[in-house]
């Protein structure tokens, strides 16, 4: 029980540190497309520089929504581990945690 609560505390606090490392590739990625396009209304760049900045900020922001997914997914598996289910899908889920020292 407990190896299982402190590794979905630690796969909880990896995922954390990815989405915010996510969070400020999207914001990179935006800066260098708003520079890109900027450089391209300006006749500095071009329709490909414009399209690769595009794609690489559609691929941050993919990355960041998987991010989230996988924090969420890692945050339900650590409130599993510390408010067990009932076996029987009728009786009501205790919300009250109970710490039980040996």
């Amino acid at each position: 029980m407990r190896l299982r609560l402190e590794r979905a505390f630690l796969n909880n606090e990896a995922s954390l540190a990815k989405l915010v490392s996510a969070r400020r590739a999207v914001g990179a990625s935006k800066e260098a497309f708003r520079y890109t396009r900027l450089r391209y209304q300006a006749g500095l760049s071009n329709e490909v520089d414009l399209s690769m900045t595009q794609e690489q900020l559609v691929n941050a922001l993919v990355r960041r929504l998987f991010a989230t997914v996988d924090v969420n997914v890692t945050y339900a598996r650590m409130l599993r581990e510390l408010l067990p289910m009932p076996k029987n899908p009728n009786d009501p889920v205790l919300t009250q945690l109970t710490l039980h020292f040996p």
